[in-house]
């Protein structure tokens, strides 16, 4: 039987790193997708010590051009994808008063646009060989608002809006679930490094305050649920979000 070809973006760092090195536990082929090549080479070595079968690519999730090439390089090396996980995220924060046009493009283009493109290049290819799944991350911020994160609540308000859709016009082939993550400590995003003054320790603490559970969330805790929706044991599931948020939000 052929191994399944898992393909993860984001995979340099914090979630998406975690997500790889969760799943190059099995017998799989994974394919790794990072713009930072630097981040992307260390997860590729981490995942390589497992039982994956290992491709690394670098890439643009704002680039049309760079994300066909990314499934070009799957086509020819694995020949099918399976599962795709989008993991890729861009996390400024700005008030809508102040916030340039760029600012704004930039994270709809990272966050919303290039997950619509990622989507539909691994979804013709499901679809022509009769199955996979498709988990799109998004955030608590979808729901629960908080100053600053105009740009970054409306693109992963969007992802979860387009993922049910998606989920719809994709059944029963293939399924699409979204993950929707609270807080996660350690940071998962370079733009989430606390400004100058800020103690990183003293941040969590005071987040933790705000969750049921009483501390922030580990990038771990987020891969295991991209893993399980990804995975058969989730057959049953499609167009759902799945909120790992230790009790911050209920709903």
């Amino acid at each position: 039987m052929a191994q399944d070809t898992i393909v993860v973006t984001g995979a340099g760092h914090g979630i998406g790193r975690a997500t790889a090195q969760l799943v190059a536990e099995q017998d799989v082929n994974l394919v790794l997708a990072d713009a930072n090549e630097e981040w992307l080479a260390t997860t590729a070595s981490h995942c390589e010590q497992k039982q994956a079968t290992v491709l690394a690519v670098p890439f643009d999730q704002r680039s049309r051009l760079s994300i066909d090439q990314l499934f070009e390089r799957v086509d020819k090396r694995f020949g099918k994808i399976d599962a795709l996980a989008n993991v890729v995220g861009v996390y400024p924060s700005e008030l809508v008063t102040t916030m340039s046009d760029e600012l704004w493009n930039k994270v709809i283009l990272t966050n919303l646009t290039g997950v619509f493109h990622c989507c539909r290049a691994a979804l013709s290819r499901m679809l022509d060989t009769g199955g996979g799944s498709i988990v799109n991350v998004a955030s608590i911020l979808a729901a629960v608002p908080r100053e600053g994160f105009a740009a970054y609540a409306a693109s992963k308000g969007g992802i979860e809006s387009f993922s049910r859709v998606l989920a719809l016009e994709a059944a029963p082939t293939v399924r699409v679930n979204v993950v929707a993550p609270g807080p996660v400590f350690p940071s998962t995003d370079t733009a989430r490094v606390p400004p100058e003054g800020v103690d990183a320790g003293e941040q969590a603490a005071t987040t933790a305050h705000r969750i049921p559970m009483a501390r922030a969330g580990q990038p771990g805790e987020i891969a295991a649920g991209i893993a399980f929706l990804i995975s058969a044991d989730a057959s049953f599931m499609t167009g759902q979000v799945l909120r790992i948020n230790g009790g911050i939000h209920m709903a």
